[in-house]
């Protein structure tokens, strides 16, 4: 305002009418140069509230593809150990039919066992009667020796 003023030192300020046309505009472009710069403003905060959204978005998606990758990965996993155990159950299954096959061919091939015959212990009565003590080994303490039942004819 300070240039459209009088040169001069009068008491009186006078204003030429293209002077205060120009004041006018000059006003009217500053204000118009605030609304722009406003306008401008709240623009790049709706660009960087968007960016955010945006952002925002873009996590979640990938926390979800991980978590689905991840729920897939432990699926493969139990699948994977479940076939393992199958396999094992198979494999165990096939190595006892096969150890039942083999004990029952080899059953058949073996020979009968012959029986054995019972041992004939001497009786209390036959040392009573004859008096004589069947043929005992000792100890040098004096305990008989007896000899344990598969030695014995």
């Amino acid at each position: 305002m300070e240039e459209f003023r009088a040169q001069e030192g009068a008491s009186a300020i006078l204003f030429s009418p293209s002077k205060v046309q120009k004041a006018n505009e000059l006003m009217e472009r500053r204000e118009q140069a605030v609304l722009k710069e406003d306008h401008e403003k709240q623009l790049r905060i709706q660009d960087k509230a968007a960016q955010k959204a945006f952002k925002e978005q873009e996590a979640q998606r990938k926390r979800t593809d991980r978590a689905i990758a991840a729920q897939a990965r432990e699926e493969a996993k139990a699948q994977k150990q479940a076939d393992r155990l199958k396999a094992k159950e198979a494999r165990e299954a096939r190595n006892k039919l096969k150890k039942q096959s083999k004990a029952s061919a080899s059953m058949s091939r073996r020979r009968p066992k012959k029986q054995r015959k019972a041992p004939v212990a001497a009786s209390k009565n036959t040392e009573l009667e004859t008096g004589e003590v069947p043929n005992q080994a000792s100890s040098r303490s004096g305990r008989t020796i007896t000899k344990r039942t598969r030695f014995r004819q």
